[in-house]
């Protein structure tokens, strides 16, 4: 077996980390930075809160597939005495996931003060997996946000304007800021990501009401519907604020129950649950003996709002929109650019991120010593993605991916090749981005990742499989950060494949990474 297909085997997981995080970044973090605008006569638990009733908690035991795999606990309690009135809210949630055999324990701690009237004085929100952890920070003053990473022993801020009345919502659990729900109608609150300090809307809507049946009794509870980014997530909620149930995307629900039975969960060797990496693959009509030697493939993709998508470059055309018809062709420029390269309209693929830190010093360090001397962007690229397909060990890793903590702990998925190639690759004068969709392997289509580097052309590489050129059996569905990458729910269980013909590479080329 090839060096290849043998780390194709190890790492097929993808942006697994990304589908998790579209669900669990809608949840655990994007959801714990809900901003709404809300009208006049709130319901909330937060709200029920009185001067004889100071402190409230709500938890809710996380199941997947009848199964439990974990917790989540907000507590809201009234600040009061000295310094400005307000209010502390407090997010535990720990859950296991498992993927390609894979038990992964996540752990996140989330933290939010705000006034008297819930709009957001600061927060800190920490995340914990598999030995690596990332924390968020912000301050709100006036309608300026002032906002910290803490990732691989570094701190990268950032600041940005927001509207100041901004309020927040609390996170996997309760939606502690809901409005006075009416069935029919529709509310559109705002939602700050906090990696990007970018605000998208989103819809929460009542869409009836139904008796739920709760410790024996049926309760009265709204339907409540809320829609991001063509994600959908569904809760059944009191009349007095609780949510007693919650549906997620990728199969997660939610139930409440009080603190004591919430808790009672295996936390050390829980009972694994079905495999999520294998449950959300795509089927192949096509069997393909040796994928990583594919160099042209035409598939057909259905299922899904095809411009919700980016079906284009890199060596990949739509090339019949009417029939999803997906045209992907690997080929290698005959000749690239010198570094740096400097085309204004690229200069967005060579700025630095709060987890792309193309400008840290260590990783322009190591992008020196790669590059050698060389000033040849194709050879240059080649180059990273080698090294980085030697010095990153393979392992499954449930994070917030950051270049730097890569380069500091050499660990991690696709994602965290992508992350560290794009840092690396950026600091060397070439522009990359990261790009997300589908990989074959053994019968199936898994979601995964991989950089795309200008050499003159866009052109798509694999440091995770050690590709210098990817085989065609990448397809490109979205590309950017997470914050793009959490649109990939919208394909899970609904994007069909399939094949009408692929090639593979010239005999000449085989046996040789692409």
């Amino acid at each position: 077996m090839s060096l290849i297909k043998s780390k194709r085997k190890r790492i097929i997981l993808v942006a697994l980390i990304a589908v998790f995080w579209l669900a669990m970044n809608a949840q655990l973090v994007r959801r714990e930075l809900l901003l709404p605008r809300l009208p006049s006569g709130s319901t909330s638990i937060a709200a029920s809160l009185t001067p004889e009733i100071s402190y409230k908690e709500q938890w809710m035991g996380i199941y997947y597939e009848g199964q439990k795999v974990g917790y989540s606990g907000t507590m809201v309690n009234r600040l009061s005495g000295e310094g400005a009135p307000g209010y502390n809210i407090m997010n535990r949630t720990y859950m296991t996931v498992n993927f390609l055999d894979n038990p992964l324990k996540v752990q996140f701690d989330g933290r939010l003060r705000t006034d008297a009237d819930f709009r957001m004085r600061n927060f800190s929100c920490l995340l914990k997996s598999a030995g690596h952890e990332i924390q968020l920070d912000g301050e709100l003053k006036g309608d300026m946000l002032s906002f910290s990473v803490v990732t691989g022993n570094k701190v990268f801020r950032k600041k940005a304007k927001v509207d100041k009345d901004v309020n927040m919502s609390n996170s996997l659990t309760p939606l502690l800021f809901l409005p006075d729900l009416k069935p029919g109608v529709t509310y559109t609150v705002d939602i700050l990501d906090p990696l990007s300090l970018a605000t998208n809307k989103a819809k929460i809507t009542a869409t009836g009401m139904e008796k739920y049946e709760y410790e024996g009794a049926h309760v009265d509870v709204y339907v409540v519907e809320t829609e991001y980014q063509g994600i959908s997530f569904t809760a059944w909620v009191t009349e007095g604020g609780e949510v007693l149930k919650e549906t997620t995307p990728l199969g997660w629900t939610l139930i409440k129950e009080d603190r004591r039975v919430a808790m009672e969960f295996p936390v050390e060797n829980p009972t694994p649950a079905r495999d999520i990496a294998r449950l959300v693959a795509v089927p192949s009509d096509v069997r393909i003996v040796e994928p990583e030697q594919v160099r042209k493939m035409d598939v057909n993709v259905s299922g899904i709002d095809l411009g919700h998508f980016m079906l284009e470059g890199a060596g990949q055309r739509l090339i019949d929109p009417q029939k999803g018809l997906v045209r992907i062709e690997r080929e290698r420029p005959a000749e690239a650019p010198s570094t740096p390269i400097t085309d204004g309209s690229l200069a967005e693929f060579l700025r630095p991120t709060m987890l792309i830190q193309s400008d840290d010093e260590a990783i322009k360090k190591l992008a020196r010593q790669i590059a050698d001397g060389e000033n040849n962007s194709l050879v240059v690229a080649d180059r990273i993605n080698q090294w980085v397909f030697d010095n990153v060990r393979k392992k499954v890793t449930l994070s917030l991916p950051s270049a730097v903590e890569v380069l500091e702990t050499r660990e991690g998925d696709c994602n965290e090749h992508t992350q560290l190639f794009v840092a690396l690759a950026r600091a060397a004068g070439i522009p990359a981005k990261a790009a997300t969709g589908l990989v074959y392997h053994k019968g199936s289509f898994y979601y995964h990742a991989w950089p795309e580097v200008y050499v003159g052309k866009w052109l798509a590489m694999d440091p995770t499989f050690g590709q210098t050129l990817a085989d065609a059996t990448h397809i490109k569905l979205l590309e950017g950060e997470l914050d793009q990458q959490t649109k990939l729910v919208q394909a899970i269980g609904k994007l069909k494949l399939s094949i009408q013909s692929f090639s593979y590479a010239p005999p000449a080329a085989k046996g040789k990474a692409l």
